[in-house]
């Protein structure tokens, strides 16, 4: 169950969520399919800028429930992660473990995809119903009877595995949906609102205390901006910035007279922005900014200091600031968002709900954290989804039920990036741009002031390298084939006819490429206008060679064979080989601008002067070395990361200056792969999460438009 409202631009905030209507420079909740770039019913823009530039994401909508999460990505395709309130989550995509019968795990502990449909725009969650409505304005849902607007008992059979959503009706102007208990408010694209379900409160507003199963018009004639709605009554904010209630408080269930048939206003202000209502207290936004609270302060929910457990009736001011963007009403608990992208949250604080690293509540805002990049947070009963501006989500809270979906049921008290559906196994740099493999097998490559591009394929990819740029690389698809990529537009191209290829390494004089048998090979490419023909060219008569190797220059090659030798050979020359160093058992091998790297199994990292191997460092603890450039980066066995610069000290690369010994880059001690681009560098955690740092000028960071950064940056591609 979200609650959400924002300020800065002339929104619609919707109960369990805030749909933008008009256009603003970042946003909160979820936007129309073209961005969120329409103006309300009335026709009105926003009176106040928003100051934190924020653009663009990788989630089109998000959507926190009681016990689980909707989220659509900017693809238009439709996740789920946590509890599904039937003792499952199914789709053809549920990982293994998470399929069969009722006694198996409850749900899904990371997003998995439902179904197949790429034409989502939008999600709202409350307990256990939950709504989405498509690009064309079709409303879906996945409900009980009295939810669904329409006759039938409920969506496809739990044998069937976790329901698929179902049209309800035929209409293709729906803009946004609020649930409530037993019912539920949905507006239309002219800022209407129709009801359906329980009404015995008066919780659709339309003058009647009678259960609607299908849709009817509700809260009467007016268009509306904002609306919330909670177990029996609701809130709107009304196109000309007026406030009104309908329904009943829960107290006053039992004496109908005090139930509300018809909306009515609440004071005589009219400048209203947005309002948020949850379980017990309500929270709104004014245009000048100013936040105002009213309803329970039992645990500190209002923020203005207040924990006397009784019933604030009227709106009062939360402090005196005037540049709160957004708020989110949870059960007795708030979170908001100032503009200039802070995050502060207040209230409850059982499950670590605040984010603060405590489980002590809050009776007045207090700032999370000291960033000042976050986008949009959405609370629910006891956890918390932010959105950062780089496109990152953040979870916290309980997560007794898998709703943080970082694959481990524990609850945490501090953000922790979600990057389940990120996963990556394998990534490449190149001077300007970047390759990565997603564990789907989806291959990325980006840079080269090119945008992003992924390369799609059935079977997926299990290898990459580039070259010099994005504009070349070549990956090994999973059925061992061999492909040149690229970011520009053409489609890859298949490099010969064989299926066996294992390895492949690609630096500005071309690639190397090893097979199953232990023999190398490069592409002899050809040109002939847009297309182009790669002919394998076998280097020499050996099948002995491992999975390392490195151009020395554009004709001569250095590589490791299986037996632990190192090598370097002419690549035309049949039989002209030499061995390098009398040492067998190397494991990998790296070429900078100072000279040949070789890492060997026991964790010695050395440098080759032409007759011999000299060890760098004092510790054989080191577990993989990638270099292009004076740009070194060196992995060690208990996971930490080093790096440094063999000749020029100004390179931008985040190196430390005029550092030519290995020096460590950050704390962290959960590195898995890392790969060095001479000026940037990517890297994979442990958790499969994807890290980049250093120039930026071609894009090569996937960052947009920032032209370095200084420290490993988490990067969500989705």
């Amino acid at each position: 169950m979200v609650h959400i409202a924002c300020a800065g631009a002339d929104g619609l905030a919707i109960g369990t969520f805030i749909l933008f209507v008009a256009a603003s420079v970042w946003g909160c909740g979820h936007q129309t399919a073209d961005g969120g770039a329409r103006l309300s019913a009335a026709g009105k823009s926003s009176p106040a800028p928003v100051a934190n530039v924020c653009i663009g994401g990788h989630w089109r909508s998000i959507a926190a429930g009681r016990y689980n999460n909707l989220a659509v990505k900017q693809d238009g395709s439709l996740w789920i992660w946590g509890w599904d309130g039937r003792g499952r989550l199914r789709d053809e995509f549920a990982p293994a473990g998470f399929a069969g019968t009722e006694s198996q795990a409850p749900g899904t502990l990371t997003p998995v995809r439902i179904g197949l449909d790429s034409d989502w725009a939008s999600v709202w969650s409350k307990d256990n119903s939950m709504y989405a409505i498509k690009s064309d304005g079709s409303l879906w849902g996945w409900n009980s009877k009295m939810h669904k607007g329409n006759d039938a008992p409920s969506s496809l059979p739990d044998a069937a595995g976790f329901p698929l959503p179902e049209r309800m009706g035929s209409d293709s102007d729906w803009l946004a949906v609020v649930p409530g208990e037993d019912f539920t408010l949905a507006m239309k694209r002219d800022g209407a609102l129709w009801g359906w379900g329980r009404n015995d409160a008066g919780e659709l507003g339309d003058g009647t205390t009678e259960n609607r199963p299908r849709p009817v018009p509700a809260a009467g004639a007016h268009k509306w901006r904002s609306v919330g709605a909670n177990d029996w009554e609701s809130f709107a904010v009304s196109s000309e910035g007026t406030l009104w209630r309908w329904g009943g408080r829960m107290r006053e269930k039992s004496d109908p007279a005090r139930n509300l048939k018809n909306p009515t206003q609440v004071g005589k202000d009219s400048d209203w922005q947005s309002v948020s209502f949850a379980y017990g207290h309500t929270l709104a936004l004014k245009s000048d900014g100013s936040l105002w609270a009213w309803g329970g302060t039992m645990r500190g929910e209002l923020g203005n200091g207040d924990t006397s457990n009784h019933e604030q009736a009227a709106p009062v001011r939360v402090g005196t600031d005037r540049d709160w963007s957004m708020v989110a009403a949870g059960v007795h608990a708030s979170v908001a968002v100032k503009r200039d992208g802070s995050l502060w949250a207040w209230g409850d604080n059982n499950f670590g709900q605040l984010g603060d690293g405590t489980f002590k509540e809050r009776s007045a805002p207090m700032q999370v954290g000291s960033e000042r990049d976050w986008r949009a947070a959405f609370i629910s009963r006891r956890h918390v989804i932010a959105e950062k501006c780089d496109g990152s989500l953040w979870t916290w809270g309980d997560d007794h039920f898998g709703q943080l979906g970082d694959g481990r049921p524990l609850s945490v008290a501090v953000p922790t990036p979600l990057a389940a559906d990120a996963r990556w196994t394998a990534v490449s740099a190149a001077k300007d741009g970047t390759a990565a493999i997603r564990k789907d097998g989806a291959l990325w490559l980006w840079g080269s002031s090119l945008p992003a591009k992924e390369i799609s394929d059935a079977l997926g990819w299990s290898e990459v390298a580039l070259s010099w740029s994005a504009h070349q690389g070549y990956a090994i698809r999973r059925d061992s084939s061999l492909w040149e990529v690229t970011i520009a537009a053409r489609a890859p191209q298949r490099r010969g006819p064989d299926s066996d290829w294992s390895k492949v390494f690609a630096d500005d004089s071309g690639a190397i490429v090893c097979k199953k048998d232990g023999s190398l090979w490069y592409p002899d490419v050809v040109w002939h206008g847009e297309k182009s023909e790669g002919i394998m060219q076998r280097i020499g008569t050996q099948s002995d060679w491992g999975t390392s190797f490195v151009h020395i220059d554009r004709s001569t090659v250095a590589a490791v064979k299986q037996n632990g030798t190192a090598w370097v050979r002419d690549r035309l020359d049949r039989d002209d080989q030499v061995r390098l160093g009398k040492e067998g058992n190397w494991k990998a091998l790296a070429l900078s601008s100072d000279g040949l790297l070789g890492l060997d199994r026991k964790g010695r990292l050395a440098k080759f002067d032409g007759e011999a191997w000299s060890t760098i460092g004092v510790r054989n603890d080191w577990s993989e070395v990638s270099a292009l450039g004076d740009y070194v980066l060196a992995l060690k066995s208990d996971g930490t990361l080093w790096s440094w610069r063999e000749a020029n000290p100004d390179e931008d690369n985040g190196a430390a200056e005029g550092q030519s010994t290995p020096v460590r880059v950050g704390r962290d001690s959960n590195w898995l792969h890392v790969a060095s681009g001479g000026r940037h560098a990517a890297a994979i955690r442990t958790d499969g999460t994807l890290w980049t740092w250093g120039d930026n000028s071609e894009g090569q960071l996937g960052f947009g438009p920032e032209t370095r950064r200084a420290k490993p940056s988490l990067l969500i591609r989705e």
